[in-house]
């Protein structure tokens, strides 16, 4: 008595069955290692901003004082080939509108240089960026540990890191915590002056 054989094609979709959930444990894998990464606090929020340095800027008459004591200020990192900045330009222009009348200052930078300019410029023009864009800004990308993009930071009017993507808390949230930190400073600031005149 003679074994009859195992067809060739169950043997073949047992293979392609190891190799699809292989494939998917190892996406899925990914993907959750990213998030947990994303998720994490910057360990620079509490920290002095770093200064903000770029090559050149764009949306703007003059070198900007990209961040000042005294002010509220976000910053953003980007780049012209990143699709997901683009899908989220809408919520920094959202916030930008949300914020700008209150006197938060927005700055955005690239770590892409004058060769890409052209595209950039484009990006920009696609997101509706209207404030300052600092190009060839990789020394303060660095300083600001900027490891994935879009990616922001708020700082406040002490030039704190407040908020940084991934912090606990909406962006929105931080903005107005930093934004009813700065009344009280100011009022206090304007008593002082007022008797020392």
């Amino acid at each position: 008595m003679s074994e009859s054989p195992v067809p060739a094609r169950s043997s073949s979709r047992s293979v392609l069955k190891v190799l699809v959930l292989t494939l998917a444990s190892v996406s899925i894998l990914t993907w959750a290692l990213r998030q947990a990464n994303r998720s994490q606090q910057s360990p620079l929020v509490g920290q002095p901003c770093p200064p903000i340095q770029a090559a050149g800027w764009l949306n703007a008459d003059e070198t900007p004082e990209a961040t000042s004591k005294g002010q509220v200020t976000v910053v953003g990192a980007f780049a012209w080939w990143c699709g997901p900045c683009l899908k989220h330009s809408p919520k920094d222009v959202a916030l930008f509108e949300k914020f700008n009348d209150r006197g938060v200052r927005f700055v955005s930078l690239t770590a892409e240089g004058e060769a890409t300019l052209d595209k950039t410029k484009v990006f920009l023009n696609a997101a509706r960026y209207s404030w300052p864009v600092g190009y060839g800004a990789k020394r303060s990308l660095l300083a600001l540990a900027a490891g994935y993009i879009p990616q922001a930071w708020v700082v406040d009017s002490t030039n704190t890191i407040i908020w940084a993507t991934g912090s606990p808390g909406s962006i929105d949230a931080a903005i107005e915590r930093a934004l009813s930190d700065t009344k009280p400073r100011e009022a206090s600031e304007r008593m002082n002056s007022d008797a020392v005149k």
